[in-house]
């Protein structure tokens, strides 16, 4: 999963890395499992005579915090436990948001509207198309005491690569990297890579004198907070790192996560005052509060969640018929499952990216048509078709859309079987790709190739054979002109609609936190990932 849910998945639900499922975006495949992309083809691409030199901005300096904001306690109820600290192996969603992105600190980061910003790297150079300046940030200490150099970077991307840790595929491109001076990085690539700052977001810098076997246990980052304590399924604390590179911040003393994997026991809680918020809610556990003055309501300015039919096309040999795949689209009620499943919240979408992205090209959704649906799967001799899709057990977001999509299909003689199991049940399927279809969901993160990257190149390297489209993927992302890159990926959004391969974008799910009226400062980017560092909480 280069990088990509929910209540009851004690565990995964964080991920969707893959997630696939849960992925987030790291760069192969579903988000419950540590996912292991293919290292991209090289491609040959022409260099323009003239590179534009870009250089990213400083990062602002921030007032320090009056010492009234200070001394704060902040308890966040999620749904699931975490039992793997190490940043180069975790790649679950429920990580990125409550480890990752708290202790830890990349060379660059996300913003609240997902643009990449300076982290541990204040600037960066791109002196042609395969050479990469960092300059690194001076004065900072991991949690352990131990000066941050260059070092850190090469030690960390040394053992990712070496070891073939989850995130190595981010990594692969590199020939070599150098140290200039302590804060100071030379990195060379194998071949022009276009997603390269995006890529390196997902890399947490580690320090040098921290074993691997620390890290699982207790992870030592230069991020805004540090380790305390895990009590297995009940909870992980936090406090504060006083030492953080980023003044004033953050302003929290104490972080605490708490596992309540059910909602509605989550929203009791934080309706008695025994937490402050509730981390990724359903939209329809939500709606219990929606009118209590005394809960605040957060979303991103924009979701970058899908929800996806994969399609098990090689799997079944009616679903290789184009027609078939059609008919199968024209049976997708969006208005019903938004109305249904997001009380209207969700964006009815079927491109394979979020409205956000620069690379979004809107597409005409095949419309709700059961007729037109039947009359493709009769000119296709299919008219009694029966397929399966694979969903996991107690997700209600996955299963009442499992349900609705039955429903629809009934209407014109079509079984469909929802075969409902536990996750690592589904993520084994999901894996070896051994489904007719599979519901999944998707974080994207700001560059679009995370989703044709994690999502598109396992199916297309399994059960979809499809060179175009996967030559385009490759083009797409080891080209740095960013309008041609757009053009492909305008082409890959019309390929996926017009031939219902491989796979069906059903809808742009919305995201949701819960608070307290005592907490401000709540931001949350399009990953579903709350910047801690700002967040306040009143005496």
């Amino acid at each position: 999963m280069h990088r990509s849910v929910r209540r009851s998945m004690s565990r995964v639900f964080s991920a969707m890395t893959v997630l696939v499922f849960l992925l987030s975006a790291c760069g192969a495949q579903p988000q419950a499992s540590p996912p292991t992309s293919a290292p991209a083809t090289p491609t040959t691409t022409t260099v323009p005579a003239e590179l534009t030199v870009t250089q990213s901005p400083v990062a602002p300096t921030t007032p320090p915090t009056p010492a009234s904001a200070m001394g704060s306690s902040l308890t966040v109820a999620i749904s699931g436990d975490i039992d793997n600290f190490d940043p180069a192996y975790n790649q679950l969603i429920l990580y990125e948001a409550v480890i990752r992105n708290t202790v830890f600190s990349p060379l660059v980061t996300l913003d609240k509207d997902m643009q990449i910003v300076p982290a541990l790297a204040t600037s960066w150079e791109q002196k042609d198309e395969t050479t990469w300046i960092f300059n690194l940030r001076k004065g900072v200490t991991f949690h352990n005491g131990k000066p941050f150099s260059a070092e850190d970077v090469l030690h960390t991307f040394d053992r990712t690569i070496k070891q073939k840790m989850t995130f190595a595929s981010k990594l692969e491109p590199i020939e070599r990297t150098e140290v200039i001076d302590d804060h100071t990085l030379k990195i060379t690539l194998k071949r022009p890579v276009a997603t390269f700052l995006d890529d390196l977001y997902d890399v947490a810098i580690t320090p040098s004198n921290v074993s691997d076997e620390e890290l699982k246990r207790k992870p030592v980052g230069a991020g805004p907070f540090r380790f305390v304590s895990w009590t297995p399924n009940e909870a992980i604390v936090l406090e504060r790192n006083p030492n953080y590179w980023e003044p004033g911040k953050p302003r929290l003393d104490r972080l605490t996560f708490r596992v309540l994997p059910d909602t509605t026991a989550a929203i009791l809680n934080l309706l008695a005052g025994e937490i402050d918020a509730i981390y990724d809610v359903p939209v329809a556990d939500a709606q219990a509060v929606k009118d209590n003055p005394n809960i605040v309501f957060h979303r991103p300015s924009a979701s970058g969640s899908l929800f996806l039919i994969e399609l098990g096309i090689a799997n079944n040999p009616a679903l290789q018929d184009v027609q078939v795949r059609r008919a199968l689209a024209h049976t997708i009620d969006r208005a019903t499952i938004n109305q249904t499943v997001y009380f209207g919240e969700g964006q009815v979408t079927c491109t394979p990216l979020p409205a956000f992205s620069w690379a979004y090209v809107e597409q005409e959704c095949p419309a709700y048509d059961l007729e037109r649906a039947r009359a493709l799967l009769k000119a296709a001799g299919k008219s009694d078709l029966t397929f399966s899709i694979e969903v996991i057990s107690g997700l209600k977001a996955m299963e009442d859309i499992a349900t609705i999509w039955q429903a629809s299909l009934r209407q014109i003689g079509v079984t469909l079987e929802i075969n409902k199991s536990e996750l690592n049940t589904w993520l084994d399927r999901y894996v070896n790709k051994n489904y007719d279809t599979i519901a999944n969901w998707f974080n994207t993160s700001s560059d679009p190739n995370s989703m044709f990257d994690i999502i598109y190149k396992p199916l297309l390297a399994s059960v979809y054979n499809n060179p175009k489209m996967n030559q385009l993927i490759l083009d797409a992302a080891a080209t740095s002109d960013r309008s041609a890159r757009k053009a492909m990926y305008a082409e890959l959004q019309r390929m996926t609609v017009d031939e219902t391969a491989p796979l069906i974008v059903v809808m742009g799910q919305p995201m949701l936190a819960l608070t307290s009226r005592k907490v401000t400062n709540w931001e949350m980017n399009g990953r579903n990932v709350i910047l801690f560092q700002n967040v306040t909480v009143a005496p």
